[in-house]
């Protein structure tokens, strides 16, 4: 079961997530869902089209390689979460190859933040400790600007 922090960081991803995909011309989620007045079906169509629309722009994984984390080790987990989310919400980014697939690893072996980005420009690949380093925020950022436009 997730934590009020995880569901409260996942929730934070959703919503910057919506924010890039609507600024990378991939449909107003927000707005479709708020005009339904409460009658799911009635926008369902328009839902399900802009989530295929999505698709073809974004998608985020994140995986731990170390299966049990201690509080302090889920509470970084969760701000490498929260750094990607902001910055895809707030930074104006379009990726080289014009969709971003972002992988987070979370790693008991690596010592410090590395970004890799595909030759095509569209799949990003972020390796964080489990012990948190030194300007592990700038490295992540920098490391998606270094993919994009």
């Amino acid at each position: 079961m997730l934590s009020p922090e995880a569901v409260n960081g996942v929730s934070y991803l959703s919503k910057d997530a919506g924010s890039y995909i609507k600024a990378q011309g991939g449909g107003d989620l927000d707005r479709v869902e708020e005009s339904n007045s409460n009658d799911r079906q009635s926008t369902q169509g328009q839902v399900d089209e802009l989530i295929a629309k999505s698709k073809t722009k974004f998608s985020f994984a994140m995986e731990a390689t170390q299966p049990k984390l201690s509080p302090t080790q889920g509470k970084l987990m969760l701000n490498y979460l929260a750094v990607v989310a902001g910055f895809l919400d707030q930074s104006h980014w379009t990726p080289r190859g014009g969709r971003a697939n972002i992988k987070l690893i979370i790693s008991s072996s690596a010592k410090d933040v590395a970004v890799t980005t595909s030759k095509d420009g569209t799949n990003f690949t972020i390796i964080a400790p489990l012990k948190e380093p030194a300007d592990w925020g700038g490295k992540i950022e920098r490391g998606l600007k270094r993919g994009g436009k």
